[in-house]
């Protein structure tokens, strides 16, 4: 019968390893403790860079929606009802990753220098006793980041891209959970 701390223990790590593959809360952006999240930056009068950057598990539309909806959110802090962007860009960075699995030949080694990238020597008591190659695997991870220029206006412009901030929160809050 498993003790009450050993389910403990094994509902934890559970939790914590179910927790680091989640996709970007809505949050700030603040280095060097998160590098994901929102960020802004006050350009001018009426004038704000925003930006959102997600984490290998946050898909392009979510990364985008966030940052749309940081954008209606600058601008009602702001004292303004709709704004247009000036700029817009989407970044895509790929992360390439190789990892190792050594090829341990059923063999139980006391220790394993696994420092050479392809090749592993197994030690005891300080005496190499077999060595392996080992086999490689590509890990690829996409991040997506958005930049956006707003400009924002209390009155709605004559432009046809303008958008309308509350309608804009309205519409993103009633599809996602965004808080």
């Amino acid at each position: 019968m498993p003790t009450y701390p050993k389910i403990i223990s094994i509902l934890t790590i559970l939790f914590f390893a179910a927790g680091c593959q989640t996709s970007t809360p809505y949050q700030s952006r603040k280095k060097p403790v998160n590098d994901f999240g929102y960020k802004d930056k006050k350009i001018a009068n009426g004038f704000y860079k925003v930006s959102f950057k997600g984490n290998e598990y946050t898909s392009k539309s979510e990364v985008e929606r966030k940052m749309l909806y940081r954008a209606a959110e600058v601008t009602e802090k702001n004292g303004f009802e709709y704004f247009t962007f000036d700029d817009l860009e989407v970044k895509k960075t790929v992360e390439v990753e190789p990892y190792y699995y050594r090829n341990t030949f059923d063999l139980t080694p006391t220790f394993a220098n696994t420092m050479t990238p392809y090749r592993v020597t197994y030690y005891t008591n300080g005496y190499a006793w077999a060595a392996a190659d080992t086999g490689r695997n590509i890990d690829v991870d996409d991040r997506y980041k958005v930049v956006g220029f707003i400009r924002m206006y209390k009155d709605k412009p004559k432009t046809l891209t303008s958008i309308e901030a509350s309608t804009i929160k309205d519409k993103i809050e009633s599809i996602t959970d965004i808080q």
